[in-house]
């Protein structure tokens, strides 16, 4: 059953290209497009939708000017501990590097962190970032390109903003290139998949402490 089309209304002011949806604790569904908002082409929406169907728009992105606000969320948000929704885009920011994000139900949003906020030129503390999971302690972790040494960084970050580079992957016998959303196991340990590595595979499967 088809509950909602995106792309319906003019523009592609609902966004397009859907990216998955979480179910928040109001029993509704919460999500980003990568495109849309401005066009088939834009820079992405957050939505809600409920379980009949009805569709608002929470945010579009790119709402400042240089696209300060984020732009490009390739996963949808997280709901934190407090209720409210935390998530990432990949790109803009007032760096350029991405951003990490807060957005109520109501649709307030407000940008938490700005990437690559260490070194704009390296990008030390990760940039372009692709998802984030909760952790046992209420706060988000994810991963990033960049880093110390290029191939990409495990990051923490509070909801207040407070960010910490758990892991600086190396181009040598590490894994490296993270690409996908992390997991925290029932250890305490965080597991994820890899686009590749230093030694040269094609997608190891890693696991780490926080």
């Amino acid at each position: 059953t088809v509950l909602y089309t995106f792309c319906s209304l003019s523009n592609c002011a609902d966004g397009a290209t859907p990216n998955g949806i979480i179910l928040g604790s109001d029993g509704n569904f919460y999500g980003t497009t990568v495109y849309g908002g401005v066009g088939d082409g834009g820079p992405g929406v957050i939505f809600k939708v409920t379980p009949d169907g009805t569709y608002t728009r929470l945010y579009a992105f790119c709402a400042e000017a240089n696209c300060t606000d984020g732009e490009k969320p390739f996963f949808p948000p997280i709901q934190g501990n407090d209720g409210n929704f935390y998530g990432v885009a990949s790109g803009g920011g007032t760096l350029g590097g991405g951003v990490f994000y807060k957005v109520i139900a109501s649709g307030e949003y407000s940008v938490i962190y700005n990437f690559c906020d260490f070194q704009h030129s390296a990008c030390l503390d990760g940039g372009y970032p692709y998802a984030i999971a909760k952790d046992a302690e209420g706060n988000f972790v994810g991963t990033a390109i960049g880093g110390t040494h290029g191939y990409g960084v495990v990051f923490k970050i509070t909801p207040a903003g407070h960010y910490t580079v758990l892991h600086n992957f190396i181009p040598d016998g590490d894994l490296g290139y993270p690409g996908t959303p992390l997991a925290l196991g029932s250890d305490g340990n965080l597991y994820g998949t890899f686009i590749g590595s230093g030694s040269g595979t094609w997608g190891p499967f890693g696991k780490g402490a926080i």
